[in-house]
């Protein structure tokens, strides 16, 4: 395991951006390990849960951003790259 973000849910499981396996776990109060969301097209860094129970992972410059809903299906939200010429952000592509 490769821990990076950590978040809670409303029903009090912690979720941690596992890096190294491409995946999201989620850690139940009563400490049973599962995986929320596993074959993320980029690698979870940052982890963030809305009202709605979607869960929000960003990911390195190259990778963007992915909604994982409570069923654990992704969707990838944006695609972002830094250009060489500039060094600056620029958005590539939305869903």
């Amino acid at each position: 395991m490769n821990p990076y973000g950590l978040a809670f849910d409303s029903a009090g499981n912690l979720l941690v951006a596992n890096y190294g396996r491409y995946n999201i776990l989620k850690i139940a109060p009563d400490k049973a390990v599962s995986v929320m969301a596993d074959g993320l097209a980029s690698r979870p860094v940052w982890l963030d849960v809305a009202p709605d129970g979607n869960v929000y992972s960003s990911s390195t410059a190259e990778e963007g951003l992915t909604r994982v809903g409570p069923d654990g299906v992704a969707e990838r939200m944006m695609d972002v790259s830094v250009p060489a010429a500039c060094g600056s952000w620029a958005t590539r592509s939305w869903s």
